[in-house]
């Protein structure tokens, strides 16, 4: 009698998705990262095993981007595994805490943290770098959701302050590393987050002009060249194809190229050839996939991003918990505004930003909150909850009545 739940378990929609996105992430990577570092002459793996035995092999194996990514999909999918099962006021309650000192962190890094590409985002521990910024996002929304939850609807300008200063923070001390795209993602998830909570349109549309305002004075003014160059190459590429336009330019060649079903595993244009697109096993991932896949398979990785949202989306439309549905609502506007700018910009539709794909780009920190976030919502849309108020979003209304979990978590 407990197979039609398990088979329609409100918890597959995620899970599957997001493991056959890391399985197409890691092959994708192993194929287009550069080549294993101290390489002898011959230049491949055979003659490392050969020269050096299986040790030598092996230690250089997991100092290459693959073997690195093979190690952070395993550590993300133990904390997946192990938030997945945590009662869900363990995981409210530790949204301040982590928010904070998350925020304490990222203040560290304008003191201790290695600047890569012009932004110092990174801390370097021997081989492990560390991205404080992409766990943020995961904190943020924890904190907010947290924040709201209780809350009266925000339908006053001083109900907003408290959010908005949750958000401005953060916001602020990514943009100065400079981290642009990263930055990006948290008005996405602000703007989506109080809209659920009830924040009325017209201050909606108050922001959004002021964002609109703000944009050329912040290009202006705020921008690096290098990101003013960016935003150029977006509205000309072919003017700048020696300079910012040629990233653009060869990762449109390389999709373009790969027509209907693609070239093939491993046959994607090596350095040094006519479509060869820099970073492609980073922000450019998705250029790989459709070179060597082809329109159909990159239709079919962006199918699965869409049963993801898909299945967040509706676990917040079903929650009864506003927390629940304010960390869902968080979490599907964060990936929606990454996967959009990232395979926008990889085909023209976006400025590059320096965004990675979720679960599919290069980066540790990146895979492992992404499977971080994977595994609270997975949390989240696993528990059936009714709220003992008139309204979610009343102060006081804090009665939750637990009517049982998801029978995969039994």
């Amino acid at each position: 009698m407990m197979l039609p739940g398990r088979l329609f378990s409100p918890s597959i929609p995620i899970v599957l998705p997001v493991m056959l996105l890391v399985a197409v992430g890691l092959t994708s990577i192993f194929e287009a990262a550069p080549p294993f570092p101290k390489f002898p002459a011959e230049g491949n793996f055979q003659a490392v095993l050969k020269e050096g035995g299986y040790h030598a092999a092996s230690t250089i194996a997991l100092k290459s981007f693959f073997g690195k990514q093979c190690v952070a999909a395993f550590i993300g999918a133990v904390l997946a595994f192990v938030v997945s099962r945590m009662r869900p006021n363990r995981i409210r309650a530790a949204g301040y805490s982590l928010y904070g000192s998350c925020l304490g962190v990222l203040a560290v890094l304008f003191v201790l943290g290695r600047v890569r590409n012009g932004a110092r985002s990174w801390f370097v521990l021997g081989p492990v770098s560390i991205q404080p910024s992409e766990f943020m996002k995961l904190f943020f929304v924890l904190t907010l959701a947290r924040f709201l939850m209780w809350r009266k609807t925000p339908d006053r300008i001083a109900r907003l302050a408290v959010p908005a200063l949750l958000a401005l923070v953060p916001f602020a001390i990514i943009l100065l590393q400079p981290d642009l795209g990263t930055a990006l993602i948290f008005p996405a998830m602000f703007v989506a987050m109080m809209w659920v909570a009830g924040c009325r349109k017209r201050y909606m549309a108050i922001g959004v002009v002021l964002v609109l305002i703000g944009t050329p004075v912040a290009y202006k003014f705020g921008f690096k060249e290098y990101q003013k160059k960016r935003f150029e190459a977006f509205l000309n590429p072919q003017a700048m194809s020696q300079d910012a336009g040629f990233q653009l330019l060869q990762s449109q060649r390389a999709i373009g190229s790969g027509r209907w079903v693609g070239k093939g595993f491993a046959e994607s244009e090596q350095e040094g050839t006519e479509s060869f697109v820099p970073e492609r096993h980073n922000d450019f991932i998705f250029s790989v996939i459709g070179e060597e896949w082809g329109f159909l398979g990159a239709s079919a990785v962006l199918s699965l991003f869409l049963i993801l949202l898909m299945a967040m989306v509706h676990g917040a439309f079903r929650a009864r918990d506003p927390f629940s549905r304010l960390v869902l609502t968080g979490l599907s506007a964060g990936f929606a505004t990454q996967i959009f700018v990232n395979v926008g910009m990889t085909i023209g539709l976006a400025p590059i930003t320096g965004i990675t794909l979720p679960f599919l780009s290069y980066g540790g920190s990146s895979l492992v909150a992404s499977l971080l976030s994977a595994g609270i919502a997975w949390n989240v849309v696993s528990q059936h909850t009714v709220t003992l108020a008139g309204k979610d979003f009343q102060e006081g209304a804090g009665q939750v009545l637990d009517m049982g979990t998801d029978p995969w978590r039994r």
